[in-house]
């Protein structure tokens, strides 16, 4: 988890690709976290992550469509429920407000049942106006019932045309959030999540097949640094094998410390790639070869 970077992708997604992606087979047995990772290997992590991200979404849909099922489920039983009680409460009353005007009950009961299952409003209100009969106000607050509550809507369009309207209303109300769902299931990852890759820490380490041509503490002490860590400086001087350079022929005589041109050029490449490798630039960077031994600026 050090060596990236993510957005919009969750650690254990991660963790889990990095268990199914065998790096053996794109980590050579000489590779180390001091190394970047080979290409091949993040794009098999990153083709794993997309599955695993889209293997997700579906689930969450899944998971959603399920919720919003047994919500719908659960709320037509509750409406199917209230029109039960309501047909008898509507029947009771008006059964009772009419019985006057319709000797006859069968009659009376079968337009009282039609006109409580294609929607009582108008019934109630045609009543009223045609007979003088009790006024829908009236017959709500009679019935115990609110205009805007499910048992008005109920009694207003009718228990079928209201389920209908209710089921047509759900699916609008939830359409957002399944067009949603269904764009990160098949969605592009390069857009929408990311993982990047960080530049490996550089760390010291020495090879017992080279010897420097002068200790870290010498060479330290003979320049000055501009924008280059000490580290990357120790570790080329570890890296290139000061037996080729002679100290009667490269250093002069008498004890004179001066360095052979061209380990320093050696020196200077190889602290430009670590600086190119590990910290992205090499804008700014110089060295300064101290007094005494011949000295010279790199730019």
């Amino acid at each position: 988890m050090k060596r990236v970077k993510l957005h919009n992708i969750k650690e254990d997604t991660l963790t889990s690709c990095n268990a199914k992606v065998d790096g053996s087979q794109y980590l050579n047995s000489g590779w180390n976290l001091s190394e970047e990772f080979p290409q091949e290997y993040r794009e098999k992590i990153f083709e794993c992550v997309e599955e695993e991200k889209h293997k997700q979404a579906l689930n969450l849909i899944n998971k959603e469509d399920t919720k919003d099922k047994e919500e719908l489920a659960k709320k037509i039983k509750e409406i199917k429920e209230k029109a039960k009680v309501l047909r008898q409460k509507f029947m009771a009353f008006e059964m009772k407000e009419h019985s006057k005007e319709f000797p006859n009950k069968k009659q009376l009961q079968t337009m009282l049942e039609n006109a409580f299952d294609n929607g009582a409003e108008s019934f109630i209100d045609d009543w009223h106006e045609r007979f003088g009969g009790i006024s829908r106000e009236n017959t709500y607050k009679a019935l115990g019932i609110k205009e805007y509550s499910d048992e008005g809507k109920i009694l207003a369009f009718g228990e079928r045309s209201y389920i209908r309207q209710y089921k047509k209303d759900f699916e609008e109300s939830t359409y957002d959030t399944r067009q949603t769902l269904s764009a990160m299931a098949n969605m592009s990852g390069e857009n929408d999540y990311k993982i990047t890759w960080l530049k490996p820490k550089y760390q010291l380490h020495s090879s017992n097949n080279i010897k420097p041509l002068m200790s870290n503490t010498e060479l330290l002490n003979m320049i000055e640094l501009t924008n280059i860590k000490k580290e990357y400086v120790m570790g080329c001087n570890m890296e290139i094998d000061g037996s080729k350079y002679s100290i009667h022929k490269d250093w002069g005589f008498f004890g004179k410390a001066k360095v052979p041109e061209t380990w320093k050029n050696k020196i200077w490449e190889c602290i430009k790639n670590k600086v190119k490798s590990y910290d992205n630039t090499t804008a700014g960077i110089a060295i300064v070869w101290k007094k005494n031994t011949y000295s010279i600026s790199h730019h």
